[in-house]
């Protein structure tokens, strides 16, 4: 193998950043909550012939799109391999030893279950506000100048430490990049259908602050309390949400904005939440360790370390994989497939420089001889998740090959149990990021700099 190159059952490395069977069936629920809600149409796009409004827009959307597949295909993967026979047949047998063992753990795991079930509530109350306060981006601002007004009345030490002095300049900044991801009639029309979605849910579930518009039921209310926010609020410029941050919460209040009074009511029912929110993870927390302590004494010297906040490295093969029935994917592709997906519409336009390269043949030393093109992206059973993206894949020589950046739509079920058939990783190839940065970029100085 030449330096640096890859080929079909290399073996490479990734550096990674850092169950009870009730658990499982609480994700399974979500899950098929989102598999079968039929409205994905994301209809905040108020104008989308406006290419501003998509770019404003681009991040969330993909956002949105990047989490339903990944919980289509965790539900997909938890019925088709039939986890929930597997996880409750692997929870009977620690069951069964915890009982018996001299130290009897089955408390412990008693303690867990009833934990579970309470968080569960606890989850869904937080998602439902977070649902609501994530509908506006001008909600979301007038929720920061709420929270900081009386962060910043205290002296430094005792404030959040999120509000902390050093922290100052962040926050402002992110007040004022706030105008880079939003428009103003979209966000309207977002906040709108966000409430309107509660409507379909019970009203004792609904944020306090917002119990008695959601009761009555009417889309046309929720439509005129909304239009009132955006018309007389002041928030929709940053230099003036910059000018609210200084202020005493006696002058905040006596400026009477709707959104900052809406604000002010849900910051109520967060700060609960929060507070709430420490105590359940410190319950969680001590849960956890007693729990992993008798599946340490279960397991024994067999029991994989929690690496969590360390360097960690997983390693395997370059290799395909069946995902279905006489359906094999080979483990590399080349700029041959990236043209091949060209449709000229975004995200799947090609460049014009680009095809005129592939055209020439012009690929300088990124070639593979083996290949006869660029190599792109490359698979491998290495086992990666959400926050890995980014990492750097190596050879077995420690040369850097690749990049994570994803794992297979098959491979998202390795949250919940590793089907190694199926375990695939994928980086793009080092000479794809070189061909791009080189020949189509023109980014020779940095080609340079690396010593290449």
């Amino acid at each position: 193998m030449e330096s640096g190159h890859t080929k079909p059952g290399d073996r490479v490395a990734v550096m990674q950043q850092g169950s009870i069977v009730e658990r499982l069936r609480a994700d399974i629920r979500v899950l098929k909550k989102i598999r079968e809600s039929t409205d994905h149409s994301f209809v905040f796009f108020a104008a989308q012939d406006e290419k501003e409004v998509e770019i404003r827009y681009a991040s969330r959307v993909k956002g949105l799109y990047n989490g339903l597949k990944n919980y289509q295909g965790k539900l997909e993967g938890l019925q088709k391999f039939g986890l929930i026979g597997k996880k409750t047949a692997q929870e009977k047998t620690f069951l069964d030893w915890a009982a018996a063992s001299p130290k009897n753990y089955a408390g412990t795991v008693d303690a867990l279950a009833a934990f579970l079930k309470k968080n569960e509530a606890f989850s869904a109350r937080s998602a439902r506000l977070n649902a609501v306060t994530g509908g506006s981006t001008l909600l979301g601002q007038a929720l920061t100048i709420v929270r900081a007004v009386p962060e910043f009345q205290k002296p430094d030490k005792d404030r959040e430490s999120a509000f902390q002095e050093r922290n100052i300049p962040q926050i402002k900044m992110g007040i004022q990049l706030a105008e880079r991801g939003y428009v103003l009639d979209t966000d309207r029309a977002y906040f709108k259908y966000t409430l309107k979605k509660q409507l379909a849910v019970p009203v004792e579930q609904i944020p306090v602050a917002l119990r008695a518009l959601l009761a009555q039921k009417s889309e046309k209310a929720i439509d005129d309390y909304v239009d009132g926010l955006y018309a007389k609020t002041v928030l929709a410029s940053p230099d003036k949400r910059l000018e609210l941050l200084p202020l005493k919460p006696a002058a905040l209040a006596k400026l009477d904005d709707p959104f900052i009074r809406l604000a002010v009511d849900l910051e109520k029912e967060l700060k609960a939440v929060r507070e709430e929110s420490k105590a359940v993870s410190q319950e969680r927390a001590d849960l956890k360790k007693a729990f992993e302590e008798a599946v340490l004494a279960w397991k024994g010297p067999n029991y994989a370390p929690d690496a969590n906040g360390t360097i960690r490295f997983t390693f395997g093969p370059v290799l395909g994989y069946a995902p279905k029935d006489a359906v094999y994917y080979l483990p590399q592709t080349t700029l041959k497939g990236v043209l091949e997906k060209d449709t000229g519409v975004f995200p799947f336009a090609v460049p014009d420089k680009i095809k005129k390269l592939a055209a020439d043949k012009d690929f300088g030393p990124y070639k593979d001889a083996r290949l006869g093109d660029v190599p792109a992206c490359f698979l491998n059973t290495t086992n990666v998740t959400g926050g890995n993206s980014g990492s750097p894949t190596f050879n077995a020589k420690g040369e850097q090959v690749g990049i994570i950046f994803d794992m297979t739509y098959e491979s998202v079920i390795g949250d919940y149990y590793i089907i190694p058939e199926l375990q695939r990783s994928i980086s793009v190839d080092i000479r794809w990021v070189l061909f791009v940065t080189d020949k189509f970029s023109g980014a020779t100085h940095l080609i340079k700099e690396m010593g290449l």
